[in-house]
């Protein structure tokens, strides 16, 4: 897969990551696979050279944002059951 299929993958993980926090634990997984994604991405924006998209890292960015406030939000509803 290239950066930006991946980094696309990200944001909408990151997205699903913070409509589900309320599901048990399925928000916090979205949000650490939008993490694991992100950072993929990441990575191959840096190491490719020919990449006709420089918003790649921005994608990334903000798809490892999201993926952290799912988890957070997922963390929070499941302590304050």
């Amino acid at each position: 897969m290239r950066g930006e299929t991946v980094s696309d993958l990200s944001v909408l993980l990151g997205a699903f990551s913070i409509l589900t926090f309320w599901a048990f634990g399925v928000g916090i997984a979205l949000g650490v696979a939008a993490v694991f994604a992100a950072a993929g991405a990441a990575i191959t924006a840096v190491t490719d050279e020919r990449s006709d998209r420089p918003v790649t890292m921005w994608d990334a960015a903000v798809g490892a944002g999201a993926g952290v406030m799912g988890i957070l939000a997922g963390w929070y509803f499941l302590s304050t059951i």
